[in-house]
């Protein structure tokens, strides 16, 4: 009983890691876009919906493509000693820091003539491409503080979202059916308790 509660506890601190992590990087990220982009850079909201976008095609082929597209197998999901099975500092050490093997995956398919794997990836860069050409039509004095502004927005919002795909499919199997039974059978518990 004392594994199930202390797995609980792991999951939940795991969940909250999985929330609080994006949370507060976006707020982050805004703020740095904030410092860097010139002051009315607010005023064109089709550039910032522009990186945004590009930023989630790019998470989006990260998570397709990329060096751990193998591991979202549904069988290998709920695996034991799986890619999975991880703890949370594990979990964040090999699953989110992966850029180098991003890269050097994507320029072995790349090589093997395998693009169909990477079409968002390279659409999400074709478009952060866009729409930092749009800066510099679009302001004269700071276009280069926008594009550099609008570059950041797609990089976060694409670290971002392949972190909040990675963390999705890790509480997924950290709370697998097992442990949400249990989580759910304490709470009605306390409810009822409450309640008497």
């Amino acid at each position: 009983m004392w594994d199930v509660i202390q797995n609980a506890l792991v999951a939940l601190l795991g969940a909250a890691a999985a929330v609080g992590i994006p949370v507060i990087a976006t707020a982050f990220l805004w703020g740095v876009v904030g410092r860097v982009a010139p002051h009315d850079y607010h005023d064109v909201p089709m550039l910032q919906r522009l990186a945004v976008i590009s930023g989630v095609l790019i998470a989006i082929g990260v998570v397709l493509g990329g060096p751990t597209a193998r591991s979202y197998a549904e069988a290998r999901l709920f695996a034991v000693g799986g890619p999975w099975d991880l703890t949370l500092a594990e979990f964040l050490i090999q699953r989110i820091l992966v850029p180098i093997k991003v890269l050097r995956e994507f320029a072995r398919q790349i090589a093997d003539d395998q693009w169909r794997t990477i079409y968002p990836f390279v659409s999400g860069l074709a478009l952060a491409a866009a729409s930092v050409g749009l800066a510099f039509r679009y302001w004269r004095g700071g276009a280069a503080r926008a594009a550099l502004g609008t570059l950041i927005l797609a990089i976060g919002i694409a670290m971002i979202g392949f972190y909040v795909a990675e963390a999705t499919l890790w509480l997924v199997h950290k709370l697998n059916f097992w442990a949400l039974a249990v989580l759910t059978v304490l709470y009605q518990r306390r409810r009822n308790a409450a309640g008497h």
